[in-house]
């Protein structure tokens, strides 16, 4: 098939990064977050962590199409540890995404949400309360954000990765 031809093909990993990296500015530029309860933008959100596990799996020459697949196959950039960092920031940002989504229209405001929706997004969450939810998404996109950035910068494999 094509996609297998094509992930035959030798990478060019500095171009694929420099690719990468101009998405992440134009989404930046044309798309910012607005505030910690859009997970789906800005450094280290949904977006963000997706595009680079594209890269992982661009790099890696694997044909799988999930994130958590593209991210674990076979790590180019990360180690395993930041690895395992951006999948638990995808699973939290994609849990209120996806809760957000049956609850509002656009970005959700947990203030204007009733008792019921907000007891249903922190259970979707596992989180005990607002609150502690904020705290770790923005822990969590910050971290991941931080691992994205270093991973371009650098254009070769972090030691460690495998």
């Amino acid at each position: 098939t094509f996609r297998k031809g094509f992930l035959a093909e030798p990478r060019d990993r500095a171009r694929i990064l420099g690719d990468l990296g101009d998405m992440r500015k134009r989404l930046a530029e044309n798309k910012p977050k607005r505030g910690v309860w859009d997970v789906a933008r800005g450094s280290g959100g949904l977006q963000d962590i997706e595009l680079f596990a594209q890269a992982e799996a661009l790099l890696a020459g694997a044909a799988v199409t999930d994130v958590t697949g593209q991210l674990t196959v076979t790590p180019q950039l990360v180690s395993a540890a930041d690895s395992d960092l951006l999948l638990d920031a995808h699973q939290l940002e994609a849990a209120v995404k996806q809760a957000s989504r049956l609850l509002a229209e656009g970005v959700v405001d947990p203030e204007q949400l009733g008792r019921g929706a907000q007891a249903f997004l922190l259970r979707e969450a596992d989180a005990p309360d607002f609150e502690t939810l904020s705290a770790r998404l923005q822990e969590l996109s910050a971290a991941a954000g931080a691992i994205i950035d270093a991973a371009i910068a650098a254009k070769t494999p972090k030691a460690g990765a495998a």
